[in-house]
């Protein structure tokens, strides 16, 4: 979807304007020019230099038709934000009941078109199919209530937020759900403060980034029995082990890091250990075999700091950075405000608990949501009928 998009509004915007479209300004296009270098410089120090340069070619292609797909959207007439509020309102309400249709016949039409490729869900929790969906929702939700508000009333925006919230909880997506409830703070102080919000988060952003390597051991040891630990789902025991282990990675090269995408290299099947969680409580433990770091250290802060060190985590800090100040720059409606931040702490909050920070499919949800919310959130008024132009 995100290529095809990238693909269509190019060719269009050429054929229209005869140019390429214009990328986003405010400095979002520098700090993500940044960002790739150091991801793209780390491939002469990476232990599997030719995984960092194709996978860092493959990002820099990713940010690159992301930023057009925004600068596109910013860029967007009268009529064409109209339009794609329309498709945001009935989008939003078909995915909401298509899934609660799911949560509720668990996953029956989920089983009917996977049956039609042969394959099979399992006869339990198969509604955790749906969990990565669910993770995107969480932060298109905030798009959608801005737009039921804007195209109806605040009651209308709240039934609709009350539909999500129920789906949400009849789900097994906890991390969408732990994201939803982020946002909602973050939508209440941009409700609330909506001057002083973007400086608030962006002061909450860099604290948390710049003491990332540290966090992890703040908590106590998953491992042992601990009244905190021992009581926290297997899945969030799980992550404060693996953060653990990436934070002592972080201390082995804290400047430059270990290069891009290498977290993957660092443990295979044969360092697979035998881990027991909750102590001696046997009605609290839990065992199974991991490895010390999986795939991914299901939070972006901690594997930017692992692959690109200080230099990676200062250039993902200005890409932040430099969103909320957009943010306050370019929305002064508290409505717009609000539910900006609110998208923008919904898919931070959950690149820090969940996925990998460069799962392609991951990284093309955030630029599609990202694009969407530059077009339609235009400070909570009716835009005339006669077009204009406004920047990304």
């Amino acid at each position: 979807m995100f290529g095809v998009a990238a693909l269509i509004l190019v060719v269009l915007h050429a054929v229209e304007y005869r140019r390429w479209p214009r990328l986003p300004r405010g400095g979002a296009t520098l700090a993500f020019a940044l960002f790739v270098a150091v991801a793209l410089f780390s491939v002469f120090w990476s232990p599997t230099p030719e995984v960092s340069l194709r996978h860092g070619l493959s990002f820099a292609v990713t940010v690159f038709a992301g930023l057009t797909i925004v600068g596109v959207a910013g860029q967007l007439d009268a009529r064409g934000i109209k339009t794609v509020r329309y498709w945001v309102l009935f989008g939003g309400a078909a995915s909401w009941m298509f899934l609660l249709g799911e949560m509720m016949g668990d996953a029956t039409l989920t089983r009917w078109l996977l049956g039609l490729f042969g394959k099979t869900l399992p006869k339990s929790n198969a509604t955790a199919y749906l969990n990565a969906g669910l993770a995107v929702a969480a932060a298109y939700v905030w798009i959608w209530i801005y737009t039921i508000r804007v195209r109806f009333s605040l009651a209308a925006a709240a039934a609709g937020f009350a539909l999500t919230l129920f789906v949400l909880a009849q789900s097994e997506a906890d991390s969408a759900l732990v994201a939803v409830v982020a946002a909602m703070a973050a939508f209440s102080l941009g409700a609330f403060l909506p001057k002083r919000a973007p400086a608030i988060a962006a002061g909450v952003i860099a604290l948390g980034i710049i003491f990332a390597p540290f966090i992890p051991f703040v908590f106590p040891d998953p491992l042992t029995d601990n009244p905190l630990t021992t009581r926290m789902s297997h899945s969030a025991q799980h992550r404060l082990y693996i953060w653990r282990n990436v934070a002592e990675k972080v201390a082995e090269h804290p400047v430059i890091g270990h290069g891009f995408d290498t977290v993957r290299s660092f443990y295979g099947d044969e360092d697979k250990v035998w881990v027991r969680f909750g102590g001696e409580n046997p009605d609290l433990f839990w065992h199974n075999w991991f490895e010390p770091i999986p795939l991914h250290p299901h939070n972006i802060a901690l594997q930017v700091w692992a692959e690109l060190g200080a230099l990676g985590a200062g250039a993902y800090l200005a890409v932040l950075l430099v969103i909320l100040a957009q943010v306050a720059r370019s929305l002064a409606g508290r409505m717009a405000r609000a539910s900006a931040i609110a998208t923008f702490t919904a898919v931070l909050t959950m690149a820090l608990i969940s996925f990998g920070a460069w799962q392609s499919w991951w990284m093309a949800a955030q630029w599609l949501i990202a694009a969407t919310a530059v077009a339609i959130m235009r400070d909570d008024v009716d835009l005339p009928e006669d077009p204009h132009r406004g920047q990304a």
